[in-house]
């Protein structure tokens, strides 16, 4: 799957790519229907950057902070 800014995820994928200082921000987007449950995982693998995980045009039903 391309990791180039704007992909088109179906139900299943998974993405590896990686943010910098000069590409701070990745988008994908993802058709759903009400109740479809998607998991979102981000993980910092190395380096100091402060990363975000933004769902937008959602409902979530529960978010990983507590």
């Amino acid at each position: 799957m391309s990791a180039e800014s704007g992909s088109a995820l179906r139900f299943g994928d998974t993405v590896a790519n990686s943010i910098t200082n000069d590409q701070y921000e990745v988008y994908y987007s993802l058709r759903a229907r009400r109740g479809d449950l998607i998991t979102l995982t981000m993980r910092l693998d190395s380096g100091n950057l402060d990363p975000l995980l933004q769902a937008r045009g959602c409902q979530p039903a529960h978010s990983g902070r507590e």
